[in-house]
């Protein structure tokens, strides 16, 4: 079981991208993280991409948003677009915020305020394009064949399993069965 007293963040926080000094912090729940591992292997790849592609872009979307965009690469309040891309930016906006403005959510009686929700209006919309890019983009056959021929890295899903099935912290924290291919047991490989 994993002990969450020791969190920083609440336990139901899926996912939080925070600037911390130059850098970027992702951080996901764990329940989360076991979801989408298993994900990987129970359903069509399309959807495991779908599942944390469209939270990583969403999340990554959100430096270029109506808000993000005001911010240089070291967090600091320092708006860096030219006049004409902000400008270029308020007119493509317009549209996303009427589209949202029209939907009326029967259970509150209100229709949505696409203004005050532009931001996360921005980043659903980002994340799923870049998840749909990424996904087609990926996995044509002739770039598999091209990484497993010259790449010095596995595919990706690979370099995820083959990591974690030899970690036995992360067995433990999510009581994989042995013998599964998440936990390899006496089959394990370690280094170090």
């Amino acid at each position: 079981m994993v002990n969450h007293e020791g969190w920083i963040w609440d336990r139901d926080v899926v996912m939080r991208l925070s600037n911390l000094s130059a850098g970027y912090e992702v951080v996901y729940e764990p329940n989360y993280c076991q979801c989408f591992l298993q994900c990987i292997h129970q359903s069509d790849q399309s959807l495991s991409y779908g599942a944390i592609g469209v939270i990583v872009g969403h999340e990554f979307t959100h430096g270029f948003d109506s808000n993000g965009r005001k911010y240089d690469k070291n967090g600091n309040l320092d708006p860096w677009w030219t006049t004409g891309s902000e400008e270029k930016f308020k007119e493509k906006t317009k549209c996303m915020i009427n589209q949202y403005n029209n939907y009326y959510w029967k259970r509150a009686s209100l229709h949505v305020n696409g203004k005050r929700t532009l931001a996360e209006n921005i980043a659903d919309n980002g994340g799923l394009r870049e998840a749909f890019r990424v996904r087609c983009n990926s996995f044509r056959s002739e770039s598999a064949r091209e990484q497993i021929y010259v790449g010095a890295h596995s595919p990706p899903m690979f370099r995820v399993i083959g990591a974690m099935s030899n970690f036995e912290e992360f067995r433990k924290a999510f009581n994989c069965p042995v013998n599964t291919s998440m936990n390899r047991g006496a089959e394990s490989c370690r280094l170090w």
